[in-house]
């Protein structure tokens, strides 16, 4: 993963098999968290460099998990 925030994502290397407009699950692993937060996003963007996911509709918990990690994630 390149980059990470509250609404989506960008990914390097491009993951085979993804086009623009496609629905995607991304799962992500944060520290202290039991279990990896399945994601629903969309391509909204892809180049030979990257790709870049939307988050879709999140549930306020896995909200507050990954809003929580984005922001220690960017002091240190």
């Amino acid at each position: 993963m390149v980059s990470l925030s509250n609404s989506g994502c960008g990914l390097s290397p491009v993951p085979t098999g993804l086009a623009v407009d496609q629905q995607v699950e991304v799962i992500l692993t944060l520290p202290n968290q039991s279990e990896g937060l399945r994601v629903p996003g969309i391509v909204q963007w892809q180049n030979d460099n990257g790709v870049g996911i939307r988050f879709g509709s999140i549930p306020l918990s896995k909200q507050v998990a990954l809003a929580s990690y984005v922001i220690r994630s960017s002091v240190s």
